[in-house]
């Protein structure tokens, strides 16, 4: 199913685009109405446009009125979802077309809902199934297994508080706190159930009651948030993190430690460090925080320690045999990819004979502290790709947070292709982008790697690389922070093989050597064709 997204808040086109991914969702992105009516002739007829109200060139009225009067598009359901509580404005939408209206903010829950009620009806998947579940649940159901892993059955009353995410704030402002703790308690799926100003005092907290995800600030006296990630996988505990941050060089510096460290993902603070600018404040808590600490606790829940159990194996979908050498390695992941990263690249070595090629979906701010880390952990360099710049053996490249990394052949040469061009799949840069133009720049001299990450971003890329003659391979979802980006591929048919994250160094190595210095494909002869 296809969804056109139309809001000019970049954050909020995101997170919604994000929503709508999770439920099987193609989604199409405009920054005002003007811009979406210019795209609509470039792509399919949408299964349902999400629109804001309040925008510029052309408002969600106006944008309203002109689809409607179309005769393709008039009957495709139109939801606003704004900042919009007036029943008033809801009725001047009803009245010019729309199917329905909510008011942000907007849980994945009540937009399914909503989307359900005006006759568009998605797959209906949990947060814990998409981060990594085989199969697809239909509406109020829970598989048995489901239940016995999260340990306690999610019933439909939100205000019992046994169905509820407990939150532990952890910042040294008790403006951030009050302010943070305020939003998060509106939430119905959400409770705060302690604060604490630095992380001497959030460690005996953690003692004290339970807590499904810790919200860490980093810069805090006596313990700082980086000590206590350090302190926590010290002491072995899997409370799941979700850091809150400053967007300055060196909140982002400390940022990537963070992640490296077992964070599970991170929002940035409006105004820095006392969140000074209230406004944006509260629009990243509702539009980005309480999003990613719902996965981050659906992960958690989803996914508890194996005793006993073996580590998993690599896992073969598909009997098509490497017939070509490999040429190129492109990568894609998002969260949980710093970690992700860390414990991949190193392996690969600096003799490694193909270009490595990544996309990380970060800001601009943080893709080269990212870079200057895996090059500390690797022992050889790691950049952030610069425009131009050859792609020869042993090159190991970071697209540039804000930028769309892709390739271009020119004769026996391959060079990046940076671009400024809009977020695709809510994303800039964007997997699909760089898997894309590597299909055709390499075509089936290609192997592509998706790693963890949330959303579809890599799925029609891979897709290109399975069409082109290329290979495809994913991490499974037990090594995964989240399954929905390598699980798409997989739904997709797009990959080849799933590997857990500590096997893929040497499958890459391998498919990477393959057909190299007289190696052949294993099982192949003399008169194999390559």
């Amino acid at each position: 199913m296809r969804a056109f997204v139309i809001d000019d808040s970049k954050p909020v086109r995101s997170i919604l685009a994000k929503m709508l991914q999770t439920m099987n969702f193609e989604t199409t992105e405009a920054e005002n109405g003007q811009q979406a009516l210019e795209r609509l002739s470039e792509q399919n007829i949408p299964d349902v446009f999400v629109v804001n109200w309040n925008m510029p060139v052309l408002n969600g009225l106006q944008f309203i009125e002109t689809v409607k009067g179309i005769r393709k598009y008039a009957a495709v359901p139109l939801l606003v979802v704004s900042g919009e509580t007036k029943e008033a404005t809801k009725s001047i939408a009803s009245n010019a077309g729309a199917s329905g209206f909510l008011s942000k903010p907007v849980t994945l829950a009540t937009l399914r809902n909503t989307l359900q009620e005006i006759g568009v009806h998605p797959s209906c998947v949990t947060s814990a199934q998409h981060d990594g579940a085989h199969g697809m649940l239909t509406t109020g159901e829970e598989s048995s297994s489901a239940k016995m892993k999260s340990g306690r059955t999610k019933g439909t009353d939100q205000n019992d508080p046994s169905t509820k995410i407990r939150v532990l704030v952890v910042d040294d402002s008790v403006v951030v706190r009050g302010i943070v703790s305020k939003i998060l308690k509106q939430d119905p799926e959400l409770e705060v159930v302690n604060t604490a100003a630095d992380g001497i005092i959030a460690l005996a907290k953690l003692e004290q009651c339970e807590v499904d995800v810790m919200l860490l600030d980093i810069e805090m006296p006596r313990m700082t948030g980086l000590e206590v990630l350090k302190r926590l996988r010290e002491l072995r505990n899997r409370t799941p993190v979700v850091m809150f941050s400053s967007l300055t060089q060196r909140g982002a510096s400390a940022t990537i430690e963070a992640l490296m460290l077992g964070a599970k993902d991170y929002v940035m603070k409006p105004g820095g460090a006392y969140m000074t600018d209230a406004q944006e404040g509260k629009r990243a808590i509702l539009e980005e925080l309480i999003p990613k600490v719902k996965q981050a606790a659906a992960k958690a829940k989803a996914v508890l320690p194996k005793v006993g159990v073996q580590a998993a194996s690599a896992v073969a979908i598909s009997t098509r045999p490497q017939r070509k050498q490999i040429d190129a390695v492109v990568i894609g992941v998002s969260t949980g990819g710093p970690q992700a990263l860390a414990k991949l690249i190193p392996k690969l070595g600096s003799d490694l004979p193909v270009p490595v090629i990544i996309v990380q979906h970060m800001p601009a701010a943080f893709t080269k502290h990212l870079s200057d880390r895996l090059t500390t952990d690797s022992g050889f360099t790691v950049s952030e790709a610069v425009h131009g710049q050859p792609l020869e053996a042993g090159t190991f490249v970071v697209a540039p947070g804000g930028l769309h990394l892709g390739v271009k052949r020119y004769g026996t040469k391959v060079v990046v292709a940076l671009n400024d061009r809009p977020a695709v799949n809510a994303c800039k840069p964007c997997v699909d982008i760089l898997f894309e133009s590597a299909a055709k720049a390499y075509l089936g001299n290609l192997l592509g790697v998706v790693l963890t990450g949330m959303g579809s971003d890599g799925t029609i890329g891979s897709r290109a690389i399975k069409q082109a003659g290329g290979h495809v391979i994913v991490q499974d979802e037990d090594t995964s922070v989240v399954w929905g980006m390598p699980g798409s591929v997989v739904r997709d048919g797009a990959a080849d093989k799933i590997v857990p994250i500590n096997e893929l160094a040497s499958e890459i190595l391998n498919q990477a050597w393959m057909y190299r210095n007289g190696n052949i494909a294993p099982g192949d002869g003399e008169g194999s064709s390559t």
